[in-house]
């Protein structure tokens, strides 16, 4: 009686499990990973808008409600300036810090004021767009660019954010373009303060999305587990069902058919040493009869070996192929066999035999080859089954109509994660290559014949060949030639 599988524990997490954890929690981090980076690049260009939106409106307040007060009609006549308060507080402003340079425009484009007098009176054709300002009154913001006139004198300096601002004069309805330029080092220092601020939140939020959906991914992989167990199971039980209808179908040749023709046999003898002496030619038709019969009960004895035999009994695997390349040879067929299972589980190894089998029944049946080569070896982590040959080859892809067997086993490997290949073979023949892998269960164990039911059959035959070889010579040396 076999032994029953020990259960896993609940809490035990099988291969299927950790493989898919750890692929979830490496991807996750990934993802995690460019996100971050994504969200640090988006947090940062936010923050320095913020930051420019904040120095523009500090630089239109400043323009508007401390600077515009000051000015007086007088600044827009020719020659006119700037009152002693108002100069004093631009310069006290342009020393602070923020500002790093200021500008007067009249609407010609004419410097009225600059903290670096030797731009005073200088002219400028402006842009259609701060020339638009005069109009509408309202406040622009750009950086500053080298190679534009009224900017070449900062050559050397710093890049700076220049804000433009119309700010009227005195209630005249004339404005005046009021030019400010501010320290790009104070806004990027605020656009860091604002990412510091706002990153960890971000980073935090993510992390905790993460840690959420971790037992999620964890419950997936559990029941994905749980579906692979169901349909290993099912697999086991469609395998053990067809072992058992094979057993089945053996047991019913082998005490029904096979008996009679036996027994058909047997008879022959006797028919043919009633005949009359001169009845030769009826003679040589019985012991003709007696021949096919044999071979074909030889041929039924084969198929109820493939019916009913243990795949790998008590042999190995590479005394099994052994013996299947070995029955190709007496029909004809050269085979090359190379064999290295390495740590394979029987289960695979099962499944190895079974298509070596298949294989070479194909070449026999279907090929015209003179020569099939068998190969057996690990291959990652799988074992690579590899049967060739020479003949007319096969379409690569779909097996063809009519190869049940391979369309069998092609399902059944399917079913344990393996594959199916038949293709074509340069110059000449095909190959058909299984993948299998390593650690396939056996299905079977339970169905196993006990060791000494298989050698009382090997003894049955034996004696069967044995009272044929001495009650019959004739017939069983015309056979076995």
């Amino acid at each position: 009686m076999p032994r029953p599988r020990p259960e896993r524990p609940r809490w035990a997490a099988s291969a299927v499990v950790r493989r898919s954890l750890r692929s979830f929690v490496l991807r996750s981090l990934v993802v995690l990973v460019v996100v971050g980076l994504a969200a640090v690049w988006v947090a940062r260009d936010v923050a320095f808008r913020s930051s420019v939106d904040d120095a523009t409106e500090r630089g239109s307040l400043f323009a508007e409600t401390i600077l515009g007060p000051l000015l007086t009609p007088a600044v827009l006549t020719p020659g006119g300036s700037l009152s002693p308060s108002a100069v004093t507080l631009l310069r006290k402003r342009v020393g602070s810090g923020t500002i790093r340079h200021l500008k007067l425009y009249d609407e010609s484009g004419t410097v009225l004021w600059a903290d670096q007098a030797d731009l005073i009176g200088r002219g400028y054709t402006l842009d259609p767009e701060l020339t638009a300002l005069r109009t509408d009154g309202a406040t622009t913001a750009r950086l500053s660019r080298v190679e534009d006139p009224e900017d070449a004198e900062l050559a050397g300096e710093e890049r700076q954010l220049e804000i433009y601002t119309a700010v009227d004069v005195d209630g005249t309805g004339r404005r005046v373009l009021v030019e400010t330029y501010w320290s790009m080092r104070q806004i990027d220092e605020e656009t860091r303060s604002l990412v510091r601020a706002f990153l960890p939140l971000l980073l935090g939020a993510l992390l905790l999305f993460q840690l959420a959906v971790l037992p999620l991914g964890l419950s997936l992989a559990r029941r994905v587990d749980r579906t692979l167990a169901d349909r290993e199971r099912m697999t086991r039980h469609a395998l053990s069902a067809a072992r058992l209808e094979r057993s089945r179908l053996a047991a019913q040749l082998h005490d029904g058919v096979i008996q009679d023709l036996a027994g058909i046999g047997f008879a022959l003898p006797t028919i043919a040493a009633g005949l009359h002496a001169r009845a030769e030619a009826a003679r040589e038709l019985v012991w003709e009869t007696q021949r096919v019969l044999l071979r074909d009960v030889d041929a039924l004895r084969n198929l109820l070996v493939d019916l009913h035999d243990d795949p790998l009994g008590e042999e190995g695997l590479e005394e099994s192929v052994g013996a299947l390349a070995d029955r190709a040879r007496q029909q004809g067929l050269s085979v090359t066999v190379a064999v290295d299972p390495g740590a394979a589980s029987p289960g695979t190894r099962a499944l190895a035999l079974r298509t070596v089998r298949e294989g070479l029944q194909n070449v026999l049946k279907h090929a015209a080859a003179e020569h099939a080569g068998v190969s057996v070896a690990v291959d990652g982590g799988d074992l690579r089954v590899r049967v060739s040959d020479d003949g007319r080859g096969a379409p690569s892809g779909d097996i063809p109509e009519g190869h049940v067997g391979l369309s069998l086993l092609r399902a059944t490997l399917a079913d344990v994660g393996g594959s199916l290949d038949l293709r074509g073979r340069s110059p000449e023949g095909s190959v058909l290559e299984a993948r299998v892998p390593l650690l396939v269960e056996d299905a079977l164990d339970h169905t196993r014949p006990h060791s000494r039911a298989r050698r009382l059959r090997r003894q049955v035959a034996a004696v069967w060949t044995t009272f044929w070889r001495a009650t019959f010579p004739r017939t069983f040396d015309d056979f076995s030639r």
